[in-house]
This record gives structure tokens, C-alpha cells and sequence, in this order.
């Protein structure tokens, strides 16, 4: 008996592509006032993978996301789900030590924040920061600043 095929993977973007296709209009994000819909958080995570490939995002980087903007959180994570990156959502309070803890034991390629101290932190750890700003209906997620990594301090 010749055993059934292998279905290929299903990854967390091809199902939010699938809602984009059938339900485009319908709201697929609801952050404070405003509201995605599945179209427009499709188009978003796209733009925003383009901006994370750009700095070197990759299949298996190790992508941080931690922003109060939920519309950028969610693009984030979708962008990293496209390029094949293990992602990690962090609660957007993470500072200090305990952010620097996870910087460094996650050895994170890069951190998605809107937190200019947060971005301050990965940058002195030796992790790539970069702010994804205006991920609302209106206007698509940009990169603001990318930080390039200093010198890794971390213990040897």
C-alpha cells in the first residue's frame, strides 16, 4: 500500500492570506480606535517583510516583536512568518534587564519595537533594531530607523 502524500506545511501567513482572499474586507485587526482589515494586514505584513529582509531577516532568524502599536505587532509577526523566521512577541512593557536577558538568550538577529530605550538596548547588545511605524488602513508599515549592532557585550 503506498502511503498517502505528505500535505505540504501550512504557515501562519498562508492563513491570513487565505482570509485576505475570501473575506478581504472583513475586520481582521482591531487595535484602540482603528481597524484592520484582512486586505490591509495582508499588504502590511508584506511591505513590513520587505523591510526585514532588507536588513538581513531570514529563514530561522530569530525575530523579537515588542510594540504597543497593535496593528505593527501583528504586521510584525506576519512579516517574520513570510520570510520563514522563528518569531517571539514580548510584551511591549520588557525593559532593562529582563529585556536584555531575552536579547541574549533568544540571540535575536533583530527587534521590532516602538520604544526608542528598547532600541537603545538590542543595539548595545550587538541585535539590529528596527522600528515599523503607521501600520493603520491609511498608510503602510515603513521602517523608521534601523540600527546596525555594535559590538556583541555579551558574557563569553
Amino acid at each position: 500500500m503506498t502511503p498517502a502524500p505528505t500535505p505540504a506545511p501550512v504557515h501562519l501567513h498562508d492563513i491570513l492570506d487565505a482570509a485576505a482572499r475570501s473575506h478581504p474586507d472583513a475586520p481582521a485587526v482591531v487595535w484602540q480606535e482603528t481597524t484592520l482589515t484582512y486586505r490591509e494586514l495582508a499588504a502590511a505584513s508584506a511591505s513590513a517583510a520587505s523591510v526585514l529582509r532588507a536588513h538581513g531577516v531570514r529563514r530561522g532568524s530569530r525575530v523579537l516583536v515588542s510594540a504597543a502599536d497593535g496593528h505593527a505587532v501583528a504586521a510584525a509577526v506576519y512579516a517574520a512568518s513570510r520570510l520563514g523566521a522563528v518569531f517571539s512577541v514580548l510584551h511591549e512593557d520588557v525593559r532593562g534587564a529582563p529585556l536584555i536577558h531575552v536579547l541574549d538568550d533568544a540571540e535575536a538577529a533583530l527587534l521590532v519595537t516602538d520604544d526608542e530605550a528598547a532600541e537603545q538596548t538590542a543595539h548595545e547588545r550587538g541585535c539590529c533594531a528596527c522600528a515599523l511605524r503607521s501600520c493603520g488602513p491609511a498608510t503602510p508599515p515603513t521602517a523608521c530607523r534601523i540600527r546596525a549592532p555594535s559590538p556583541p557585550t555579551r558574557p563569553a
